[in-house]
Order: C-alpha cells, then sequence, then structure tokens
C-alpha cells in the first residue's frame, strides 16, 4: 500500500504552536521597543518645553527694568514696558503673572509656560546675579535645569 505524502495532524498543530510563539515573541519585542520610543519622545517634548521656558524667563530677566521681589518660589519684576511681570510655580505648572503697572495687586493674564514642574527655585548669586533652578518631571524622572542671569538694572 502506497502511504500518502503529507503532514500528520499533530504535525500541524505543533507547527501552528511555534508560530504562534515566535510570533508572539515578536510582537512583544516590538511593543516594547514602541513604548521606550514613545517615553522617549515624551521626554524630550518635555525637556524641550523646559528650555524654551526657561530661556523666555531668562531674557525676560535680563531686561528688566528693575526686580521688586526675589523670594526661593517667586521671581517679580518689572520689565521694560512698565508692567510687573510674576514668575512662579503653582500645581506643577510655572506661570507667568502678568500685572498691568507695578504697584497693581490685579492680575491682567497668566500664562502657563510649561508643565511637570516638580521645582522652581530662585537665589541671589554675586553681587547682582539671581541663580534660577527649574525641575521638571517625567514619570519617575527628574530633568534639572539651572543657571545664573544677571539682570541689566539701572
Amino acid at each position: 500500500m502506497d502511504r500518502i505524502k503529507g503532514f500528520t495532524i499533530i504535525e500541524l498543530v505543533a507547527g501552528l504552536l511555534i508560530s504562534g510563539l515566535v510570533l508572539s515573541a515578536a510582537t512583544a519585542f516590538f511593543l516594547s521597543g514602541h513604548k521606550a520610543a514613545q517615553q522617549n519622545r515624551e521626554a524630550a517634548e518635555n525637556q524641550e518645553q523646559a528650555r524654551y521656558a526657561m530661556q523666555f524667563m531668562l531674557q525676560e530677566i535680563r531686561a528688566a527694568s528693575q526686580i521688586l521681589s526675589l523670594q526661593p518660589d517667586s521671581l517679580t519684576l518689572v520689565n521694560h514696558g512698565g508692567n510687573k511681570i510674576v514668575y512662579q510655580a503653582k500645581r506643577e505648572v510655572l506661570y507667568r503673572d502678568f500685572y498691568q503697572r507695578p504697584s497693581s495687586t490685579i492680575m491682567s493674564t497668566s500664562h502657563p509656560l510649561v508643565g511637570q514642574v516638580e521645582d522652581l527655585v530662585f537665589h541671589p548669586s554675586g553681587i547682582n546675579g539671581i541663580r534660577v533652578q527649574l525641575t521638571i518631571k517625567q514619570q519617575d524622572r527628574s530633568y534639572p535645569l539651572e543657571t545664573v542671569v544677571y539682570p541689566r538694572v539701572e
């Protein structure tokens, strides 16, 4: 009797199981790589936003006509247009609060500059310098930015 050549049901099932395991492992590997890339992209975006916010704040501090108040958690200055500006972090967001006049206590607008702020600290540095420390957080990591700026106060 001639035997018909082909695969038995056991061989087919074994082949399907092995193929399924290989495909599952490849999918898990791809998904973990995709998740890591997404986390890195988000961290890079947050760092870029923090650098932009820091640069914006430093330019305004440098161009200030007067520093009204320097506290560890806030900085109040008068800009070249005669408006009072307050930088402070509230509820993990760095805000730039705008007042029409230096003596005003009524805020005109408040602009969020960057979120996920872990810490914002202002300290005097040297004779006229201001040390600015901004730390943002991304999941379980912190990204600190620190610099010293010298206002061109008259």
